[in-house]
């Protein structure tokens, strides 16, 4: 039996990109891979993170903010920051043990603007965009697993 993937995703609060990420993960690639997220400050999961989720049948309703501290004992194949530029400065960094560290440079939907709808929908766009990139990271190691 093939051990699980581990991916730790970082961004500053851990309350909407990281937690999608953790849902995706955790809900679709589950078969290969176990997903953590953490950041540099503890706060309540984002409400539309969980609305836009489980417009997909994914509930993240019950993950919980926390924060990178939490890991440092543990050991990741990948870490996944992803904070947009505007927050490079505040991201956390894993100094634990780290095979590979990714960055993904995804804009945060609580910075949107705008009627309730356009919001939702960046949200939406931030989900996709994870799951495209997801599925990306999850086609490459599906293949070397296969060599």
């Amino acid at each position: 039996m093939n051990k699980k993937i581990k991916i730790l995703f970082l961004c500053e609060e851990n309350s909407c990109r990281s937690q999608i990420a953790e849902g995706i993960v955790n809900n679709l690639y589950s078969h290969c891979c176990q997903a953590k997220s953490a950041g540099s400050r503890i706060t309540e999961i984002d409400p539309k993170a969980i609305l836009i989720m489980k417009e997909i049948n994914i509930d993240i309703s019950q993950q919980r903010s926390k924060l990178v501290d939490e890991f440092f004992n543990q050991e990741f194949d990948y870490v996944i920051t992803l904070c947009g530029q505007d927050a490079k400065n505040n991201c956390p960094y894993f100094v634990g043990k780290v095979k590979e560290r990714l960055f993904w440079d995804i804009p945060n939907p609580k910075l949107a603007k705008g009627e309730e709808k356009e919001i939702l929908n960046f949200y939406r766009e931030i989900r996709e965009l994870l799951k495209e990139k997801i599925d990306e990271l999850c086609k490459k190691l599906k293949g070397e697993n296969n060599e």
